[in-house]
Order: C-alpha cells, then structure tokens, then sequence
C-alpha cells in the first residue's frame, strides 16, 4: 500500500483472536474486504472465502474472530461505516506485517492480541443427569411461531428421527432441507443445525452421536455452498467441532449441574443475532435429547 494512502487509515487493536485465523492471513497477504456491519459486527471476507468478524471483546471470542474494545468497534460502525463497506481491511500480525492486496482503510493489529484457541469440551455428566435440565431447557426456549418457523421446527424433526434411526438417506434429506431455510445472514435451519452438532460433539461415546457429526460433515462439505457465507463460515466451523466461546460455557455449566449457570448461558445464546441463538438452543436440546436416549417430547418452544 502506498504511504499516502497509509495517512488515510484507521488504525484499531485487537485483544483477543482466534490463533486459527493467521495461516490463511499469511497465506492470502494478510487483508480482506468487508463482506457486511452491523453495531456488534463486522464481517470480513479473505481473499479465499475465508471469513473474519470484528466482534466486540463483550460477545466472547469464537471461530474466526476478532475481538476489539467495545468502544473501537461501535466508533468504527458509527463513523466509518460507509468507508467500510466499500474499502479494505490489513491485518498486522503478530511478528511481522504485510501491505498486499489493495489499500485499505482500516488496520486491525493482532500484535498486543492474545491468542484464542477452542477449549476442550468438558465432560459431559451421566446421561440420567441430563434428562431434566435438556428438557427444562428445551420447554424454556422460545422461536417464533411463524409457519417458516413452523416449515423449520417440522424439519428439525425429521433430521432427529432420522438421527436417532441412523438412517443415512433420511439424514441427508432432512439436513439439506434445513439448509439456508430462513432469512439473514444465519437462517434459522443453519442455526439448528449447528446447535444439533454442538450436542453431537459434547455427548460423544455412541455410534449414534458419530453419524450425526460424520454424515453432517460430508453434506457441510458437499452443500454448504448452498446457504450464506456467514453460516457456511459457521458449519464449517461446527464440523470440526470448533463454536462460540459461550457455547463452551454452556457446556461447562451442564457438566458441573450448574442450573443458574445453564440458565445465564442459554439466555445469552438467545441474545446472539434476532433469533440465531434461539434456534441454536433448539437445535441443541434436540438432538441432546435423541443422543442422551431421552424420550421424544411435545415442543413447548413455540409462541
């Protein structure tokens, strides 16, 4: 970048970053383009598909992001949003910088960042100790009752079906089905879909919660092209086990019997996105509950 167009850019800090995130940055010149922002986000594509988001430190950290101070991302939103979304973005990082790509605008520095790495997954309680807190859980979440929220909850439970059958051809059907269902920039049946393989990676020890990441693996792989690059950045994500950090604090919380703990995670999750988190939780106690062999029940989550 030329260093008149240098004078022109923004410089912010980053605190903290997903360390997954530097060998595409060093492969592709360290540099993006806005993809879309909004007040608690701003989405990055890479030069390969790859996406970034610029999240406030508050939302936790999770795949692909980069968490700033509140205050830098909202003075980015508000005074440079028009900039953003038409300019792009240089990573400096950390042991060295790199200028390719074209000038930008903004100049995020991962140097004084600290390194985000997914937790382990905690272990999971005995799977009796489940029954009552997935349910009260899953009786507790609430997802719009309109009839494409309807279309979703029907599909969802045509996926856990075929789930607790380990129907290969049924899986498959359901799943793509949920695939890009909804609108914005993670549709509902994305959302559920990520929260049913959230549970697919904690209960692990049955052959039933390894068809369900193995076969959502393989149709991530083959189909995700057919739904959003943010939920795709997302399956992606979710298929090598890798989600938000508050979703590992959920975990952490069922694992200890923490049920103030459970219910302070879970409403957070509601808070992420207009209904993304709820339909995560939905997608999540589901198949918690087919994985756990906890009995089919009545969705009460509809209003």
């Amino acid at each position: 970048m030329a260093r008149k167009d240098r004078g022109l850019s923004r410089s912010v800090a980053a605190v903290s970053y997903d360390s997954r995130l530097l060998p595409p940055l060093e492969r592709q010149g360290h540099w993006g383009k806005v993809q879309s922002c909004f007040p608690h986000a701003i989405n990055l594509r890479l030069p390969e598909g790859d996406l970034a988001a610029l999240v406030p430190l508050e939302k936790l950290n999770g795949p692909g992001f980069v968490c700033l101070e509140w205050g830098s991302l909202l003075r980015l939103v508000r005074e440079d949003l028009l900039v953003l979304l038409v300019d792009s973005v240089h990573f400096l990082l950390p042991g060295g910088s790199s200028w390719s790509g074209p000038p930008a605008r903004l100049i995020v520095d991962l140097g004084p960042a600290r390194p985000w790495r997914p937790p382990p997954f905690p272990l999971p309680p005995p799977r009796a100790a489940l029954k009552n807190p997935i349910s009260v859980l899953a009786g507790n979440n609430r997802i719009p009752s309109d009839s494409l929220s309807r279309e979703c909850v029907k599909r969802g439970a045509a996926l856990i079906s075929a789930t607790r059958q380990r129907d290969g051809r049924q899986y498959e059907a359901a799943f793509l089905s949920l695939l890009g269902l909804g609108h914005g920039l993670t549709p509902a049946g994305d959302d559920f879909l990520t929260g049913a393989l959230a549970a697919g990676w904690w209960l692990k020890g049955r052959k039933t919660d390894a068809f369900l990441r193995e076969e959502s693996a393989k149709l991530i792989a083959r189909h995700a092209g057919k739904t959003t690059p943010v939920s795709r950045h997302f399956l992606s994500a979710a298929a090598q086990g890798v989600f938000c950090e508050f979703v590992y604090r959920l975990l952490d919380a069922f694992s200890g019997g923490d049920e103030k703990g459970i219910a302070a995670w879970a409403d957070r999750i509601r808070g992420w996105g207009a209904t993304s988190g709820a339909w995560f939780l939905h997608g999540f106690a589901s198949a918690a509950q087919a994985l756990a062999g906890i009995g089919l029940q009545k969705s009460r989550g509809l209003r």
